[in-house]
Parts: structure tokens; sequence; C-alpha cells
């Protein structure tokens, strides 16, 4: 597109040339107009959290699954068209004097004379490209959603976070481990938490995983699985409680229904990875580095967040005295 060609007479206006130097004046000191502007000029106001989540995804080096773009690392759940990624998680952006806590934990740990040969821990708190990543509580698997599931499945999620009875909590750090993922094949260094207080991330687990079983997906922590949907079913069925028919249904879940184990244990922050089991002398020196790092290392929980293929979705958590009606969408 052409550049504007101002005439002479629009070139020459009525504000002063601030080229111009005049006489008795310093050239290189500032205008008291441009002095007052910087006063009065208020700070930048901080980024919505909403902002994160249009930048969600990675670049994409290749189509294929190829682990030497990823350190080795090999895709969990292979690509299939027509098939989004879909995961349920809380974020977390870490400030700055935390995330340099963090790095030192990582510069701690990645000692070669506690790793395995030629072994290395990678960091999490940042990608290949150098930009800041924010950190995660995960909430389910890996789950796969068809594409006409993905509407259906973000609002069975968002309806059952509302009837949960879920509020803003906080979180605090209460230590380090080792954690390996369900393949055996990357070991993961995680931040493990302590449990929030009225159980806040039980709560939004139990959302997740009857959420993904509405649509045949895996739970996490399986082992929270203590009664299966249909014994519900059948149950809520005969009491009449029942509404709404075929495979998207309510049902007023009982207390004996909608008991699990409680899997404060599990949840946890992870902030680097090897691909190398740690060794002995790794394992030891956490408790070490937890007692001088993580002191006083808390994060608030005021939503949580839906991944299906490059999309996020933030479905945020109720505050106020609104309590559970214990219907869940399934």
């Amino acid at each position: 597109m052409p550049l504007v060609d101002y005439s002479d007479s629009e070139a020459s206006g009525a504000e002063p040339d601030n080229n111009i130097v005049q006489s008795g004046k310093d050239p290189h000191a500032p205008s008291r107009k441009r002095k007052r502007d910087q006063e009065r000029s208020p700070a930048l106001p901080p980024l919505p959290g909403s902002f994160h989540d249009l930048y969600a995804s990675t670049v994409r080096s290749s189509n294929q699954d190829d682990p030497s773009l990823h350190n080795g690392r090999q895709r969990q759940t292979p690509h299939i068209e027509g098939h989004w990624p879909t995961h349920v998680y809380i974020e977390w952006h870490p400030s700055k004097a935390e995330s340099a806590r963090i790095r030192q934990i990582l510069d701690r740990v990645d000692d070669p004379a506690c790793l395995p040969e030629k072994a290395c821990v990678h960091s999490l708190l940042k990608n290949d490209l150098g930009t800041e990543l924010p950190l995660h509580i995960s909430l389910s698997r890996s789950l796969s959603l068809l594409t006409d599931q993905r509407q259906r499945f973000i609002d069975t999620v968002t309806k059952n976070t509302s009837r949960s009875g879920a509020r803003p909590f906080e979180v605090s750090i209460k230590g380090l481990s080792w954690v390996a993922n369900y393949e055996g094949n990357r070991w993961f260094l995680v931040m493990q938490l302590a449990k929030p207080v009225e159980d806040g991330l039980n709560k939004l687990l139990q959302v997740s995983n009857w959420s993904a079983q509405a649509f045949n997906q895996p739970w996490l922590y399986s082992e929270a699985k203590s009664i299966s949907v249909e014994p519900c079913l059948k149950k809520s069925m005969q009491r009449g409680s029942r509404s709404g028919s075929g495979k998207q249904r309510t049902v007023a879940l009982e207390s004996d229904c909608a008991e699990q184990a409680d899997m404060s244990s599990n949840f946890h922050i992870s902030i680097g990875w090897s691909l190398a089991k740690p060794t002995e002398d790794a394992v030891r020196r956490l408790d070490e580095v937890a007692d001088e790092e993580l002191s006083g290392i808390k994060l608030d929980v005021n939503c949580i967040k839906i991944k299906i293929g490059n999309a996020v979705t933030a479905v945020p958590l109720k505050s106020g005295s609104e309590r559970a009606n214990g219907i869940f969408q399934i």
C-alpha cells in the first residue's frame, strides 16, 4: 500500500517543530509538556487471564511423531484424523520469584553425580524457544474426543463444575518427588501438593472423571473409582431420580455413589522431566532441596481449563455460599 503524500499546507501545521532549538534552552532537556504527560500516564494494567489461552499452543515442527524434535519424547497418544487430544487441568503462572526458586531446584537436582550416565533433567518452565510456560495440575488423563463431542464435553464439564459446589481455594506445596508416566518411559520431577481446605482438588477431580466417563474416556487415578457408574444409574432410576434420556442423562448422585477415594497424595505440579530413571541418590536429595526451596510457595485456584486441540476454555469456580446440589451430568 503506497504511503500518503501530504500537501505542503498540511505539512506546515500550527504546532511548532520540536526539532528547532530555541535560543537559551538546552536542546536535550525534556519539555514541560512531556514531563506532565509522563507524570499523568498510569501504570499499564495486567493482562487478563484469558490472554494466555490465546497462545497456549507450541510451534508445530512436524506432522509426524519425531522424538528427535522433542529431546527423545514420544507422543503418548498417536494422532488419528478426526480425534482431538483433550486435557482438563488447573493452570498456574508462577511469579518471577517463584520461577527463580523452581529453577534453583532444577539446577540442584540436575547433578551428574545423582543421575545415570548422559542423563539430564529438562525444565518445564520454558519451551525450546525460551518462552516462559505455565505449569499445571492435571485433572484428567490424555483424552481423545471426536469432532462432534468437543462442545458437548465442554458443556458437561462446565455444568458438573457448577453442580459440584467447588469454590476458589488456595493450594500450598509440601514436597518433591519423582513420578513415572503411565508408560514408564519418562520420569517427572514434581512438586507435591497439600490437601486444601474444603477438599477442592478431589472435588474437581471428581468433576473431570465423571465427565470423562460420559464419553467413555478413562479416569485419572483409576483407583479413585470406588464405585462404577452403572450401579449408580440403576439405583437412581429405582428411586425415581432420573431425568432425561439417552447417553447424556442427569442423575441425582446418592452419597455412596458420589464418594471416591481420597487422591490428595496424587496431585502434583510437574517442573522437570528425564528419560532416565532417577538413582537412589537423586531421590534422597529431594528432601533436602524441598526443605530449603519450597517454603511459602502457594497458588490460587479460581478456574479449571479444558484444552481440546489448540483451543483452551476456562471454566470459573463460583464463589459465595452456593452449595452443591448433588447432581452430575454423565
